[in-house]
């Protein structure tokens, strides 16, 4: 799901079974885009600005480095960027579509997910 920060509205909205990772996903659905978008990602997307060179994901720390103060700040501002985003996800998952196993007909979770995102409209933002 793609979610325009500016408006809070759902630019776009891909499907793939659970097995599928979402950057793998995303890259076959990236021809929507223009290369000029930016997009703001979590670390399941490192290596997303190898097709969007705009865009911005944090830094991730490992066992034997930690992230420097500089880094730390700059995830704390893409995260208040991103929190956004996972309002969105959050409304979802209010009506379990998200949070749980889906157990009926894969046609019927597409129909469904969308009579759900149709009712979605950002009423506030952050």
């Amino acid at each position: 799901m793609i979610i325009n920060e500016n408006t809070g509205s759902i630019a776009d909205i891909a499907f793939a079974k659970g097995s599928m990772h979402d950057f793998n996903l995303f890259k076959l659905t990236k021809n929507k885009f223009n290369s000029t978008t930016e997009f703001i990602a979590d670390l399941g997307y490192i290596g997303i600005n190898n097709y969007f060179p705009k865009s911005i994901i944090p830094y991730k720390s490992s066992k034997n480095i930690n992230l420097t103060n500089q880094e730390k700040e700059f995830n704390r501002k893409i995260g208040s960027r991103r929190v956004k985003i996972e309002h969105v996800f959050c409304f979802f998952k209010r009506f379990n579509i998200l949070s749980t196993t889906f157990r009926e007909n894969w046609l019927k979770f597409n129909k469904i997910f969308m009579a759900i995102a149709s009712c979605y409209f950002p009423t506030k933002l952050i």
